[in-house]
């Protein structure tokens, strides 16, 4: 559709992938707001990202496209993953395997064809209303008072009230600090699409769960070099669509440079898949489609800021941060960043919204993500240390050494208390027993664990609010918000809800409304702090329990014995969270007697 390029929208969004066009969308379809996206090149395009993991699929079924995603040429329906990483047998697992074993209903991706992807993302947005704008560069943003000025190529200014910064992996124009890395595994990625390959779901051994109804996975093997992956993608060839197979290499950039192991040559790509377990197996009768390699850097990294509440800029999908592709996460955290984010600009233009809790809220943004994106990266990198002991005379393994990084924000600490780590990954490295401590206690996310633990108090140990410390009501987002999720299955959930899963699961499309959306508005929440901190404990009704804390401990010191005997096991983790934030003390049994203090202050 061609139009003329307005003066003024409510919000301007630079760049038209997933999160864009997923944030230009929703926007469209629950505000009157005017939005633009503008995108430097042409969609269709061609774009890594082949194989989705299943929270982008509740995003799809929220700005109403999953149908046309389900029926596309492009897509082939994907219901889990096989990993192969440490030379014993391969983990094979549906999404969301152990809520999936009690329900029976399959959590299900899609492996896509990417630019095809964007492309139909692209244009359900525009037939939804967003006014898209292609090849058509940002060159410079402008905070102005109530706005911005956005300059385009060619000197034309455009003027919004929003302004979104969407356009993938590199350092935002918002933002002049410089993108730090998220991680010390540096990676590069080759990859190559084949004919003739056998389907993953094609092996026949007990382990393989996709075999018998023939349920496509993503094959991922680890090797002395890196790891390897295989995804089903439909590409057109000779004017018809074939499923072929996208083969990738992840290695560093190190290994190209040894002798017999530069990846991009398409003959040494070929000899190295041939002895890859797995891969090797499923490619003998591989036909490449074209002799051109393709390339790009897996670096993850993070901007320092994803929000600015006063000049009402965003940062969406890599944007943000962009974190390892192991576990399939891009698009599916930048859709969901989109739909966060068009609740905290539905949020801002809210008259009946205190300014206090919209800033709140645009705060919850920026910290719950910047957590979420450390902890994830810290879960991948548990992956590739337990990897690295099993091949350690290799030049890629031996790059890493020991430099990860643990000097993460302290509200990564309180994901990791809150938390567990992602599912999938840990039933893998724990071959099924989703038991963190046969985890490897010298790798980064157990390390990370142990530093955020501040570990349980003695029974005879007194536990008291500190002076002048107070609990407010405000409103708050509940990220990351994946609609249909369900908790680690150690959590108590109500049967009605773990009900209206699995029947969401049977069908999004049909029953896309039993669930609510978590971040579909900002819901009611307590947060605790103490004065001259900058960062707050934040409480959701019937999550955390956290009033039901506050409560018992406004009377007075209690010892940890008393509390064991009135709070539940989530409610007795939120004390660590509040001793990690300084809200409360631990004082040690024997330990000169507590005074009796004011109480503490309720807003």
């Amino acid at each position: 559709m061609s139009r003329e390029i307005g003066t003024h929208y409510d919000v301007i969004i630079m760049g038209g992938g997933p999160g864009g066009s997923t944030l230009g969308a929703q926007l469209a379809r629950t505000t009157d707001l005017s939005v633009a996206i503008f995108d430097k090149v042409k969609f269709p395009r061609e774009h890594i990202g082949e194989s989705l993991a299943h929270p982008s699929t509740s995003a799809m079924q929220e700005i109403g496209i999953l149908d046309k995603v389900a029926n596309a040429d492009f897509t082939v329906k994907k219901f889990g993953g096989i990993f192969y990483w440490d030379g014993t047998e391969p983990t094979a697992g549906f999404f969301d395997h152990a809520h999936w074993a009690e329900d029976g209903e399959s959590r299900f991706a899609f492996h896509v064809n990417r630019e095809d992807l964007d492309d139909l993302l692209l244009r359900h947005a525009e037939e939804l209303g967003v006014h898209v704008f292609e090849e058509t560069s940002v060159q410079g943003y402008t905070p102005l008072p109530g706005g911005c000025e956005v300059r385009l190529a060619g000197g034309r200014t455009v003027h919004g009230t929003f302004f979104v910064d969407a356009s993938g992996r590199r350092n935002s124009i918002t933002s002049p600090q410089k993108r730090q890395h998220l991680s010390a595994y540096r990676n590069i990625a080759v990859w190559q699409h084949y004919t003739g390959c056998r389907h993953g779901y094609s092996i026949d051994r007990d382990w393989n769960i996709f075999h018998a109804e023939s349920k496509s996975p993503i094959v991922c093997s680890a090797f002395e070099d890196g790891w390897a992956w295989f995804i089903p993608v439909p590409k057109r060839i000779d004017g018809r669509w074939v499923v072929t197979h996208s083969i990738g290499i992840v290695t560093v950039p190190e290994v190209l440079r040894e002798e017999g192991k530069d990846f991009t040559d398409p003959d040494v790509f070929r000899k190295t898949i041939d002895r890859i377990p797995l891969i090797r197996d499923l490619a003998t009768d591989g036909t490449p489609i074209r002799r051109k390699m393709s390339t790009a850097t897996n670096y993850s990294m993070i901007n320092d800021e994803f929000v600015d509440f006063d000049d009402k800029w965003l940062l969406v999908g890599d944007a943000a941060y962009f974190v390892d592709p192991l576990f399939s996460s891009g698009v599916a955290f930048a859709m969901h960043h989109a739909l966060s984010a068009a609740t905290l600009i539905r949020t801002a233009v809210d008259p009946n919204v205190p300014e206090q809790y919209k800033r709140d809220v645009w705060t919850d943004y920026d910290r719950e993500w910047h957590a979420i994106a450390e902890t994830y990266s810290l879960s991948i990198d548990q992956w590739y240390h337990a990897i690295g002991e099993n091949h350690p005379q290799s030049v890629y393994w031996k790059s890493r050494g020991n430099t990860v990084d643990l000097g993460v924000r302290e509200e990564t600490f309180e994901i990791l208390l809150s938390t567990a780590m992602d599912a999938e990954l840990l039933r893998t490295m724990t071959k099924h027993s989703y038991a963190a401590e046969d985890l490897d206690p010298d790798g980064p996310y157990v390390r990370a664990l142990g530093l955020a633990d501040p570990g349980d108090p003695g029974d005879d140990d007194v536990v008291r609010i500190v002076d002048g410390a107070t609990m407010r009501e405000s409103l708050g987002l509940d990220l990351p918000g994946f609609k249909g999720n369900l908790p680690p299955v150690s959590f108590e959930i109500p049967a009605e809800y773990r009900d209206a899963v699995a029947r969401y699961w049977r069908d999004p499309v049909a029953n896309g409304d039993v669930l609510p959306s978590p971040v579909a508005n900002p819901e009611v929440c307590h947060r605790f702090s103490v004065p001259g901190a900058d960062r707050e404990v934040r409480s959701f009704p019937d999550q955390d329990g956290g009033v039901v804390v506050w409560k018992a401990l406004s009377s007075g010191p209690r010892s940890y014995r008393e509390l064991r005997g009135e709070l539940n096991e989530i409610q007795l983790n939120f004390i660590k969270l509040l001793k990690r934030a300084g809200v409360v003390e631990v004082v040690a049994a024997g330990s000169k007697p507590v005074e009796s203090v004011a109480m503490p202050t309720v807003d």
